[in-house]
């Protein structure tokens, strides 16, 4: 005959195999579920990093550009103002040098008429003088 106290477990091994396997599962399962989360958190933060970082390279490019644009604005006013000016110098250069030509051009003539009078007068005085 078995005595059975009040305190002695009534439950199989079998149970007790079975409540370990569950205890097992759920640890397995909330272990999984916590490297799920972690690779989910890891993905999101990079695909996050990148995109902040894709954002931060572009605003970099179009500050760059701007930059380089505003400065080829600059250099194609200098330029421009550069080639201006030259050609101001270089229409005065040639209204000077019209000018000039013109001026001697006329003091040729002017001194060939002086001469052509002076011959003339000279040979209607000799003319005189001998008639």
């Amino acid at each position: 005959m078995v005595y059975h106290s009040k305190f002695t477990s009534h439950t199989s091994p079998i149970k007790k195999q079975n409540k370990r396997k569950v205890i097992v599962i759920i640890i397995v399962i909330t272990i999984t579920i916590i490297i799920i989360i972690i690779v989910i958190i890891i993905t999101v933060n990079i695909i996050v990093i990148t995109v902040v970082v894709i954002i931060i390279i572009r605003v970099i490019l179009v500050i760059i550009i701007s930059f380089v644009s505003i400065i080829l604005l600059l250099l194609s006013i200098i330029v421009t103002n550069i080639i201006t000016t030259i050609s101001i110098i270089i229409i005065i250069i040639i209204i000077i040098i019209v000018i000039t030509t013109t001026t001697t051009i006329i003091i040729t003539i002017i001194t060939i008429i002086s001469i052509d009078i002076v011959v003339v007068v000279v040979i209607f005085t000799i003319i005189n003088d001998y008639c």
